[in-house]
């Protein structure tokens, strides 16, 4: 490292800089009455040398002694060889994408080598690296999480590549831009496992807070793990310390209260209070105690004034230069804006600095903010425009970025100016490319309201619409897309904002519906060179058509005509066919037809998966391949998917990938796996990926035999009450069924399915429920309704024929031979049998070989019977279904052949989650690595890996692969007596 301590302007690394701020922490005055609050910033310092990371907020009004504890906070980590990493909050950088942030990580970043560099950026940093590096090209940014996640994985390699401890400090953060407010709370949440200690300090947020920068500041504030600091204003004991510092006479009892009174032992006003005193010679006494009056920030700001009216115009016009330009404003910028020559600014500053106003030391900076405030408060609105508006030019001629040139914009009254727009617009899709939605939208209503050139009006709106969706404002970014559909100038540039527009609206189909008339105005309108975004239009018309399919049957049936014939050779007609998908389901079509769409479609999946690979197109195309039975090509495309998102960060679309590769892996049988896919996606996962993520573990577990953990899966998620009617809800309703069932809670069980049977089932195939079928006529015929059993599952049967695929015709005779053991089970078993040794759905062949051993078994024919318990015992320890195997191996005893399962080794006891994670370590990856990579902490891949380690006694990694090869190979036996 070239210095110990990273902190410095948000607008530039500045190396000098680096270097007089490590000179000038050590030291420091004596902060009186503050034991409580630095023996807890010791504590935490102490405890990050050790690896626990913790957070800390010092809270308290203006002038308490927040900065001076932050300071020394500072100068006991340097005297420890902590890495200190620091920040200022300042009003005028709020709108600043990351600024806090950059403060922070930008000098350090740029301090070590390129190599050690492009280490800390590597894996899900790789997204943080428009952040830190200017020039950096930035990966596409989707969501806030993205980024958030990146920074947090750039703190981790920083962390581990010093092999230093940390203290990332944010004072003012009040102040604050929203997104750095964003990431402390990210990171407040994550501090246990780091080697970090957050300290942050703010004045007193109410509790009803208004802005969004202040509710940020309070979910900070409020977490679990953040450790609240006040400190109290002074005592009468520490008033009369410093008032003794300043004048060592004899101090009055009379006089030391006087100021205490006056000051409510603030701090900051105490010291106001004795330089005024002092400068109109006022002595120490009880008999002058008469003459110290009220201290308050208006007198704060009184005196200010008249203290740069004695010191002269330059003093004052400096003083305003600064205050304008915000915190570490260079010289030169400043004396340009004061039109002062720089040797002349700089003696100054001086003089200011002398007075107390501006920091001794450069860059220039108030000692306090609330004497920059006391300057700023002393302009009219007119002169602070005119300020602002003479900032903006002198940056733009000095080549200052157009962040640093739109701070002032935002700050000023539209004037009409169209460059004004143009700066504004390149300040927000930075902000977009660092993952700030919020300043971006910030940036384009400003730029809105200048306003822009009328031909420019429909792109600004359209970028709007887009942040505003990102920042998670859907309503606003719909309303801004209508907008820039009726500014649009010509057909091609409709369909853009429109493809936009479905973009927003997407997951609300009764909103999307909506758009269609628009949608096939606008298709009729397009030439013949705009093909391609025809076909994203086409999508978008499918996509709006599936509420309500029959509201245009014509219109629908010729798209699906059209779509059928596309061979998806392009994005564009991939996503019709994703889309297609859906509607062939809906439609009664058949897995040949539906197979056909989604291998086409497949052709262009990762063009697909650029979108997100948890939209509709590239979800209609994984269900497509799983419903019809063409699980290795599924599994295939949702590992890139997953590889993918974990790359960018993508939190929903790793989760929506984990949640439906579990379900394509069960149905392989790869329970083991499925659930480890199925956890992977919990982890990461909220909302609606949540519930599907639940689902599929809650149907692995049952696979598995652990019917009392799947209930407690789907309690864990909320999703024991009652559901929602989308059909996502409705497959959770399923399983939850599905294990009621199993549980024996067969009343329940049945209310589940009548509930289901009561939902529309648009956008899932028919032959997707022939499970619940099987499962619910077992319920019903133990119910002593056998009638009603054997009527649905002769429907399943139907079903399922119609649909095509081996699999789904095995499951339903299975059904069949359940509901009617007397009358041919096992000659419909065998039939069953046959379809299933043609199918990937291996789960499904094991339950199948069970029922026809346990049938023949019943029926007398126990030696025929072992065959195919046998087997099914064999393929049940294969495929991990253990509560499978085990009836297999009762079966078999009961047959006659004697058996016994061995002791099971305790490598069998590691969790699906422990094995994954254990084999990722065995395969070479760092603890950082696996966390990147299953979007988890650090504490979380050290506790499986530590539950590991004692349950296959070993010691550590050297000894996991061999320990897990003796896992692959231990499998249950049966012995012949």
């Amino acid at each position: 490292m070239a210095a110990d301590v990273a902190t410095g302007s948000t607008l530039q690394f500045d190396p000098v800089m680096l270097r007089r701020q490590d000179g000038a922490l050590p030291g420091g005055p004596v902060l009186l009455e503050r034991e409580h609050e630095l023996g807890r910033i010791d504590a935490a310092l102490a405890a990050a040398c050790d690896g626990v990371g913790s957070a800390l907020l010092v809270e308290g009004p203006a002038g308490i002694g927040k900065t001076a504890l932050l300071e020394a906070a500072q100068r006991r980590a340097l005297s420890q060889g902590v890495l200190v990493l620091a920040s200022r909050g300042t009003e005028i950088e709020r709108g600043y994408a990351l600024g806090v942030v950059r403060q922070c990580l930008l000098p350090v970043v740029h301090a070590v080598g390129r190599e050690q560099r492009e280490r800390l950026l590597t894996g899900a940093a790789a997204v943080a690296a428009s952040v830190v590096l200017d020039n950096a090209i930035p990966p596409k940014v989707t969501t806030r999480f993205e980024m958030l996640h990146g920074l947090y994985w750039l703190v981790v390699n920083l962390l581990d590549q010093l092999g230093r401890p940390a203290v990332l400090v944010i004072d003012d953060a009040q102040w604050a831009d929203e997104s750095s407010l964003r990431f402390l709370a990210f990171l407040v949440r994550r501090t246990q496992s780091l080697p970090l200690v957050v300290l942050a300090a703010a004045r007193s947020q109410p509790a009803d807070a208004q802005r969004e920068s202040d509710s940020l500041l309070w979910e900070a504030r409020t977490d679990p793990a953040m450790e609240l600091l006040t400190p109290l204003a002074l005592g009468e004991q520490a008033v009369a310390q410093l008032l003794v510092a300043d004048d060592p006479t004899a101090l009055d009892p009379v006089f030391v209260r006087a100021c205490k009174r006056a000051t409510g032992g603030n701090p900051f006003l105490l010291g106001q209070l004795v330089a005024t005193l002092r400068a109109e010679g006022v002595p120490f006494t009880a008999a002058a105690a008469a003459q110290v009056v009220d201290v308050t920030p208006p007198d704060v700001s009184r005196g200010v004034h008249r203290k740069l009216a004695a010191l002269g115009d330059a003093a004052a016009a400096l003083a305003r230069a600064v205050a304008v330009l915000g915190d570490n404003a260079s010289l030169v910028e400043a004396a340009a804006l004061a039109d002062l020559d720089v040797a002349v600014a700089r003696e100054t500053a001086s003089v200011l600095g002398a007075a107390g106003l501006l920091d001794v030391e450069w860059p220039l900076r108030f000692r306090h903010p609330l004497l920059r405030g006391a300057v700023s408060q002393g302009m009219n609105a007119a002169e602070r425009d005119r300020w602002h508006r003479r900032a903006v030019e002198l940056l733009a001629q000095q080549g200052a970025s157009s962040e640093r040139q739109a701070l002032h914009l935002l700050v000023v009254a539209p004037a009409g100016q169209a460059q004004v727009s143009t700066i504004l617009r390149t300040a927000a899709q930075l902000a977009r490319d660092r993952g700030a939605p919020d300043s971006a939208a910030t940036l384009l209503a400003r730029a809105l309201a200048e306003p822009p050139p009328s031909d420019q009006r429909h792109e600004l709106l359209t970028e709007l619409a887009e942040v505003k969706h990102a920042a998670g404002h859907s309503v606003a970014a719909a309303d801004y897309a209508a907008e820039a559909f009726e500014s649009a100038p010509d057909a091609t540039t409709r369909a853009r904002v429109l493809d936009v527009w479905g973009t927003v609206v997407g997951p609300d189909l009764v909103a999307m519906a909506s758009l269609a008339p628009l949608v096939r105005r606008t298709l009729t309108e397009l030439g013949e060179g705009e093909r391609e975004i025809a076909m994203r239009l086409r999508a978008q018309l499918l996509a709006a058509m599936l509420p309500d399919p029959n509201s245009d049957p014509a219109g629908l049936a010729a798209l699906i005509a059209d779509a059928e014939r596309l061979a998806g050779e392009t994005p564009g007609e991939a996503a019709v066919l994703g889309i297609l998908v859906f509607h062939l389901v809906a439609a009664d079509g058949t897995a040949a037809q539906v197979g056909r769409v989604a291998e086409c479609a497949a052709h262009q999946a990762r063009a697909l998966m650029t979108d997100g690979s948890d939209t509709k197109a590239f979800s209609g195309v994984v269900h497509g391949l799983r419903w019809s039975e063409r699980l290795e090509l599924a599994e295939q495309l949702l590992v890139d998917a997953i590889t993918l998102a974990r790359a960018q960060g993508a939190r929903t679309a790793f989760a929506f990938g984990s949640a439906t590769l579990a379900e394509v892996r069960r149905r392989r049988g790869m329970l083991r796996e499925a659930e480890a896919d199925a956890r992977a996606g919990i982890a990461a996962a909220e909302g609606w990926t949540l519930a599907m993520a639940t689902g599929a573990l809650a149907a692995c577990l049952l696979d598995r035999g652990q019917v009392t953990d799947a209930w407690q899966a789907l309690h864990a998620a909320g999703l024991t009450g009652t559901l929602g009617p989308s059909p996502p809800e409705t497959e959770i309703l399923l399983a939850r069924m599905r294990v009621r069932a199993a549980a024996g809670e067969r009343a329940a069980a049945l209310a589940d399915w009548q509930d289901a049977q009561a939902r529309p089932v648009r956008g899932a195939p028919t032959a997707s429920w022939i499970e619940s079928y099987v499962v619910i006529a077992d319920v019903m015929r133990a119910h002593g309704d056998a009638a009603s059993a054997t009527s649905l599952c002769a429907e399943a049967l139907e079903l399922a024929r119609h649909w095509g695929t081996p699999g789904a015709i095995g499951e339903a005779l299975r059904g069949v031979a359940r509901a009617n053991p007397e009358k041919g089970a096992s000659d419909t078993l065998e039939e069953a049998i046959i379809h299933l040794q043609r199918s990937p759905n291996r789960l499904v062949h094991a339950h199948a070989l069970v029922d026809l051993g346990s049938a023949l078994r019943r029926r007398g024919d126990r030696r025929q019977s072992r065959e195919p318990l046998s087997e099914a015992l064999v393929l049940a320890q294969t495929c991990g279904a253990d509560g499978l195997a085990e009836l297999a191996h009762h079966e078999l005893a009961a047959s006659g052949l004697k058996s016994e399962r061995p002791t099971a080794q305790v490598g069998e006891l590691l969790t699906a989650s422990e094995q994954r994670i254990a084999e990722m370590a065995a395969a070479g990856a760092s603890n950082a690595e696996i966390a990147q990579s299953l979007f988890v902490s650090l504490k979380t891949v050290e506790m499986h890996l530590t539950h590991s380690y004692r349950k296959l006694a070993i010691t550590g990694r050297p000894d996991l692969a061999a320990a897990l090869q003796r896992i692959n190979r231990h499998r249950w036996t049966t012995r012949t007596a």
